[in-house]
């Protein structure tokens, strides 16, 4: 009977701690939103293909899209990681697009570190990277009007 009681003492203890262990593995809520593209206000009224977006399409594998009219027309795509509250992204390749007119510049050296949200992306001393959903949908007076 002793023996039973303490096998089952001691379950519960074991299924207490995994429960634990696998809140504490992300508590802090810091990730981003997958499949959802990243980018600054001013490009929201953009079409898709003319933004400069940052965009993460799994756990471990992203992209950062450059577009502008002065001919750049670039897709990074980098490897991150998250560790405890700041991004951590690194050049895994780069594709040029039909649209790039620039000498093919950008360093194996590229690097993206910032402190993620499925709502924005701080990159410290630039405005932040929207999700675009939450930029059209929750905030779309961001960035609004001639006093910019």
């Amino acid at each position: 009977m002793k023996k039973g009681l303490l096998a089952v003492f001691f379950a519960c203890i074991a299924a207490v701690c995994c429960f634990a262990a696998a809140g504490c593995s992300n508590s802090s809520g810091v990730g981003v939103a997958l499949n959802e593209r990243y980018i600054q206000y001013y490009s929201k009224d953009k079409p898709a293909e003319e933004q400069t977006y940052y965009i993460f399409l799994s756990e471990t594998e992203g992209e950062y899209h450059e577009y502008s009219s002065a001919g750049s027309d670039y897709t990074v795509h980098f490897r991150y990681e998250i560790v405890g509250d700041t991004l951590y992204g690194f050049y895994d390749s780069v594709e040029y697009g039909d649209g790039h007119t620039q000498p093919e510049s950008v360093s194996t050296r590229w690097a993206l570190v910032c402190t993620p949200s499925e709502k924005f992306l701080d990159k410290g001393s630039e405005e932040p990277w929207f999700n675009e959903n939450y930029l059209k949908n929750t905030i779309p007076n961001y960035g609004a009007g001639e006093n910019i």
